[in-house]
């Protein structure tokens, strides 16, 4: 199945209550830039998109909010 189509069922089953995690590749295009594989897809599909990166140790929140955060033996705060 496609990717849309699998999206679309996730969509139409879920209620409000149960979050959906989608975990997604990533590439870098030539300006370095760490871009997303199918971004246009995922993003019409996402209410929010959380980037993780390795350095600098922080989370990207959908609407450009930068949080910090640290892994820890208890998962990440």
């Amino acid at each position: 199945e496609s990717l849309i189509k699998q999206l679309a069922y996730l969509k139409g089953i879920n209620n409000n209550d149960i979050p959906i995690l989608l975990i997604n590749q990533v590439y870098s295009n030539e300006k370095g830039e760490t871009i997303p594989v199918s971004r246009n897809i995922i993003t019409n599909f996402s209410k929010n998109i959380i980037q993780l990166e390795k350095e600098p140790r922080r989370i990207l929140k959908h609407k450009n909010k930068v949080v910090e955060f640290q892994i820890t033996e208890k998962g990440i705060s």
